[in-house]
C-alpha cells in the first residue's frame, strides 16, 4: 500500500477542538490512473 499512487480512506471525519483529523475504518491502495480526471468548476 505504501508504494501506491492514490489512496481511498474510509471512516469517520472528527473535528475536535479546531484540529480535523479522519479516524479511518479501512484504507485501500489506488493503482495509478484510478482517479478521474480534474474538473475546473470556475
Amino acid at each position: 500500500m505504501l508504494g501506491e499512487p492514490f489512496l481511498e480512506i474510509f471512516g469517520v471525519l472528527q473535528n475536535l477542538d479546531g484540529v480535523i483529523s479522519v479516524k479511518a475504518a479501512r484504507i485501500a491502495g489506488l493503482p495509478a490512473g484510478a482517479a478521474p480526471e480534474s474538473h475546473d468548476f470556475h
